[in-house]
């Protein structure tokens, strides 16, 4: 609720002119913005366990799967994790000079097999339904297959070039107040 919120008010506040990042636009010489800065900072930094939790899980029961659980194999998996987080944020670190494009490479990727894919495959699965409705599905399926390869293409594209025009050094941070 508070990223909905915090992004409809700065769409109403700065319209066309609202930057990729919102609390760019907030002016830096505010308590109100270095408050507002904070918290947003906190909450997605406090974010990155839940949305790594599901990705390590199925992970770690792919690679850490049999034998007895041990001290190495916990500290094992902790390193792991912390090598996932790293990863995350050297990606986060590079694409911050280009972060449209990066979001629509997150968009392409994660988002249209939900949306296309997925769905088909648990109404196949599930249903089981006739040959008119296999077609349908199968149709539905192709589309998405083609709008996934499209739109990642398109957005590898753009964050290439982005990152082409901008230096590779890690970004300065928001001065704040």
């Amino acid at each position: 609720f508070f990223f909905a919120a915090f992004v409809a008010l700065g769409y109403l506040s700065y319209g066309s002119r609202t930057g990729a990042l919102l609390t760019m636009n907030l002016p830096s010489n505010s308590k109100i913005s270095s408050c507002l800065s904070l918290a947003f900072g906190m909450a997605s930094l406090f974010n990155v366990p839940l949305f790594l939790f599901p990705a390590t899980t199925l992970l770690e029961r792919r690679w850490f799967s049999g034998g007895p659980p041990s001290f190495a194999r916990k500290w094992k998996k902790n390193a792991f994790r912390t090598g996932i987080t790293i990863l995350c944020m050297v990606v986060a670190a590079l694409g911050a000079k280009a972060i449209s494009p990066l979001v629509a490479i997150v968009g392409s990727i994660c988002c249209m097999p939900l949306a296309f894919l997925y769905p088909v495959a648990c109404h196949v699965i599930l249903c089981k339904p006739g040959p008119l409705a296999a077609a349908l599905d199968w149709c539905i399926a192709g589309l998405g297959m083609a709008m996934f390869i499209f739109t990642t293409f398109f957005a590898v594209r753009d964050w290439s070039s982005k990152l082409h025009e901008a230096e590779f050094t890690l970004p300065a941070p928001h001065a704040v107040g």
